[in-house]
C-alpha cells in the first residue's frame, strides 16, 4: 500500500507539471467534452423548441374541439327547441281541429 501511496503521490505532481502544457490527447478530449457541451445545448435548446411547438398544437386542437362541442351542442339545442316549437304548434292544432269538431 506504501508503494501506491508514493506512486500516486508522483503522479500528482506529474500531472501538475502538464496542467501548463497539456498533451495532445487531453487537449483532444478538452475539445471532445468542450464541443459535447455545446451540442448538448443545442439539443436542448431544440428540445425546448418542439415542445413548445407540440403544447402550441395541443392547445389549438382543445380550442377547435371545444368550439366544435360548442357548436354542435348548440345546434342540438336549437334543434330541441324548433322540435319542441313544431311539437307545441301540432299539439294546438290538433286541439283546434277537435274543438271544432
Amino acid at each position: 500500500m506504501a508503494g501506491t501511496a508514493a506512486s500516486s503521490s508522483g503522479k500528482v505532481g506529474d500531472s501538475s507539471a502538464h496542467c501548463d502544457d497539456p498533451s495532445p490527447v487531453e487537449y483532444k478530449l478538452s475539445k471532445i467534452s468542450a464541443t459535447s457541451a455545446m451540442e448538448a445545448a443545442v439539443r436542448k435548446e431544440q428540445q425546448a423548441a418542439a415542445l413548445e411547438e407540440l403544447k402550441r398544437r395541443k392547445d389549438q386542437q382543445e380550442k377547435e374541439l371545444k368550439d366544435a362541442n360548442q357548436d354542435a351542442l348548440h345546434r342540438l339545442l336549437n334543434g330541441l327547441s324548433q322540435a319542441s316549437t313544431t311539437e307545441e304548434r301540432d299539439t294546438s292544432v290538433l286541439n283546434t281541429e277537435k274543438m271544432s269538431k
